[in-house]
């Protein structure tokens, strides 16, 4: 039985690599197959997404990530408008912490100052702060920064498109922001 279990679990691990390496499937087919999964979009959808962005921005305008994918910095070639790798950096500290309010400050000046050309959140997030700003997937308090980032969106970006799991967000010139 174990070896029968330790097979299909082999089975399950490499049989998407080798239809890739056997030219079976494409390798958009073979990424969005990896069970490598946050906020629900897999490494395959980071990969169209980092195409899209570096065909549609140039290569000054800034793009934040509003998850764990930094992956899509990095392969679209585009700047993060924040000094902070990934968000999820905030969210290890509440609002109570002095580190955690000064990175919570320093977040909304960049974020009204020097806009990025897009904001990319993972499908799931998205909906959730656009039903509530103010709640997170379990109904309690949403972190402060994903407060912030829900009403910067709402009062100054507008949804260019879903790519599989990741909402894309484009800044709205003629919404700008104050700087503070």
């Amino acid at each position: 039985i174990a070896i029968s279990g330790s097979a299909k679990k082999i089975d399950a691990t490499l049989s998407s690599q080798s239809q890739y390496l056997l030219g079976q499937i494409d390798r958009g087919s073979y990424l969005s197959q990896t069970n490598y999964n946050f906020d629900g979009m897999t490494l395959g959808d980071a990969v169209n997404v980092s195409s899209y962005i570096e065909t549609h921005s140039t290569n000054q305008d800034t793009v934040l990530t509003w998850n764990r994918w930094i992956i899509i910095n990095f392969l679209s070639k585009r700047r993060s408008p924040v000094p902070v790798a990934t968000i999820g950096m905030l969210h290890q500290f509440r609002e109570t912490n002095d580190l955690s309010l000064s990175w919570m400050a320093r977040l909304t000046r960049d974020l009204s100052c020097t806009p990025p050309k897009y904001i990319i959140q993972g499908t799931e997030k998205a909906r959730l702060l656009s039903i509530s700003p103010a709640l997170d997937s379990q109904s309690k308090p949403a972190h402060p920064a994903d407060t912030v980032l829900a009403t910067i969106i709402s009062n100054h970006y507008l949804p260019d498109r879903t790519i599989g799991g990741a909402q894309l967000w484009i800044f709205d010139p003629s919404r700008q922001p104050v700087c503070r």
